[in-house]
C-alpha cells in the first residue's frame, strides 16, 4: 500500500475548498508533461496511490492538487525524483500542504499600468518602418470561453510608406484572455494568456500590408508582456502579502483562480505550497521516549568519534540508560558507541562516590552534543560537569527530548539517586 497524505488550510476570508483530486503525472525534461497517469481522490486528508505503476528512471513525477472541478490548482510539485509516499497514514506532517489566500487584484493604473506599458514598448523589436507611441489598456466582452471580461492592449503609433515616404499613424489592438497555469513542472509560470479573436488593425490602406506583417511579432510581444506581468504580480506581490501558519514553510505558490475584472485589473486567487516532510509534533514522556533510544536507533554504523583513551573503559555486557525522578524509574536499552568493532571489552563501569544533584544517564547518546560544548565531560571522570544537557535529534525525531537542566552524566548503566524531576512531568 502507497498513500499521499495532503492537508488543505483555509486563510481568512478564503473561499472554502470542496473536495480535492490528485493528478499524477510522468515529467519529460524541463518539466514536460509525458503521460498523465490519472487522478486519485483525497479523502481523509489520504490519496491512495498504491495503483500507480513504477516509473522509468529517466522521467520524474509530477504532482498537481486541485479542487474537483476547478480550473486552477491548490498546488503544483515540480520535478520529483520520488513520490513523497508513505506506507501507514498518520506519522508523518502531510507530504503536500496547500495554504489558501483570500481573492487578490490588481488595478492597471498609475505604476502598475506604466510598468506593463514599458514591458510591452521594450519588447518591441527593432522595425524600421514602424515606431510604437503608446500603450492603452481596456476591457472589453470575451468571445471564446469564460464569463470574464478580456483584457484590451492597444498599440499606438505611426509607420512610414513606401510610397510616398510618408509617416502615417497605426493601431494595433489586441483582446486577451487569462488562465491559471496548470503544469506540475513548472511551479514558476502562473498564467497562460492567449488571443480571444483576430486582432484590430487600423492604419490607411497604405501602411495597412506594413501594419499586417509585424502582427505576429507585435502580438507575440504584448502576450509576453502581460504573462511576465501577471506572474511577476503573483509570486512577488500578492503571494508575499498574507503569512502562512506558522510553521507552515512556502515552497510553491500556484494560482486557483485567474481572471481579469472592472474597472480593469485581474483578479486572481493565490495559493502557497509547501512539500516539507518531517514527523508530526508531540509531547514526549517516559513512555514515548523509550522507543527512541532503543539500540536500532544507536548502532554501529554511526561514526566513532571518541578519543582513543575513552574507548578502552570497562563496560558491562548489557549498559543500560536509566532516568530516574521522584518514585519513578523509566529504563531503556543503549549501545556504546565507541568501541573498536573487533574488540569489545566488558565489565562493571565504576561507580561515582556519594550522592550528588540529579543526573540523566545517557551515555553516549549525547557523546557529540557533549563533545561539541564547553568544558565536555569525561565519561570515565569521576563527578561530570554539572550543566545544561543538549540531547541531539535521533533518527529524525523532532520532537524535544525532556532532558534539559542542570544536571550530570555519568557511566553507562550506573544507577542514579537524588532528588530528580519526574520526567512525566517535563
Amino acid at each position: 500500500m502507497a498513500f499521499i497524505e495532503v492537508e488543505v488550510i483555509t486563510g481568512p476570508r478564503a473561499e472554502p475548498v470542496g473536495p480535492v483530486v490528485l493528478d499524477v503525472y510522468w515529467l519529460g525534461p524541463g518539466g514536460r508533461p509525458e503521460k498523465y497517469l490519472g487522478e486519485f481522490p483525497v479523502t481523509g486528508g489520504v490519496a491512495d496511490v498504491s495503483a500507480l505503476a513504477s516509473k522509468p528512471a529517466e522521467l520524474a513525477w509530477g504532482l498537481v492538487l486541485r479542487e474537483t472541478g476547478a480550473a486552477g490548482t491548490l498546488l503544483r510539485s515540480g520535478p520529483l525524483r520520488e513520490l513523497p509516499v508513505v506506507r501507514r497514514p498518520g506519522a508523518l506532517q502531510p507530504a503536500l500542504r496547500a495554504f489558501v489566500m483570500p481573492p487578490a487584484g490588481v488595478q492597471f493604473a498609475g505604476a502598475y499600468a506604466d510598468a506593463l506599458r514599458g514591458l510591452v514598448v521594450e519588447g518591441l523589436p527593432s522595425l524600421p518602418r514602424l515606431q510604437a507611441r503608446d500603450v492603452a489598456i481596456g476591457l472589453g466582452s470575451g468571445t471564446g470561453p469564460g464569463p470574464s471580461p478580456r483584457l484590451v492592449m492597444t498599440l499606438t503609433g505611426r509607420v512610414r510608406a513606401a510610397f510616398p515616404p510618408l509617416w502615417l499613424p497605426f493601431s494595433f489592438g489586441l483582446k486577451l484572455r487569462a488562465v491559471p497555469f496548470t503544469d506540475p513542472g513548472r511551479p514558476d509560470r502562473q498564467s497562460v494568456v492567449s488571443r480571444d479573436g483576430p486582432a484590430v488593425i487600423g492604419a490607411a490602406r497604405l501602411v495597412r500590408g506594413a501594419v499586417a506583417a509585424a502582427a505576429p511579432a507585435l502580438e507575440r510581444v504584448i502576450i509576453e508582456a502581460v504573462r511576465g506581468f501577471i506572474d511577476h504580480e503573483i509570486t512577488r506581490e500578492i503571494a508575499p502579502s498574507q503569512a502562512p501558519p506558522e510553521g507552515f514553510v512556502t515552497s510553491t505558490v500556484s494560482t486557483a483562480a485567474l481572471g481579469f475584472s472592472h474597472p480593469t485589473g485581474i483578479s486572481v486567487g493565490v495559493v502557497l505550497g509547501g512539500a516539507e516532510r518531517g514527523p508530526r509534533p508531540r509531547a514526549l514522556g517516559a513512555a514515548g521516549l523509550q522507543p527512541h533510544l532503543e539500540p536500532l536507533l544507536v548502532g554501529r554504523q554511526f561514526p566513532l568519534r571518541l578519543a582513543a583513551d575513552e574507548r578502552e573503559q570497562q563496560l558491562c555486557r548489557e549498559p543500560g540508560v536509566e532516568v530516574e525522578g521522584r518514585g519513578h524509574t523509566a529504563a531503556v536499552v543503549g549501545e556504546r558507541l565507541h568501541g573498536h568493532p573487533g574488540h569489545r571489552p566488558y565489565g562493571a563501569a565504576p561507580a561515582l562516590e556519594g550522592v550528588g544533584a540529579a543526573g540523566h544517564q545517557l551515555g553516549d547518546l549525547v557523546g557529540d552534543a557533549l563533545a561539541a560544548g564547553r568544558g565536555p565531560a569525561r565519561l570515565g571522570d569521576r563527578g561530570a560537569h554539572a550543566r545544561g544537557i543538549a540531547v541531539p535529534y535521533l533518527h529524525g525525531f523532532h520532537g524535544a527530548l525532556p532532558f534539559a537542566g542542570a544536571g550530570e552524566v555519568g557511566e553507562v548503566g550506573e544507577r542514579r539517586v537524588g532528588g530528580a524531576g519526574d520526567i512525566d512531568a517535563a
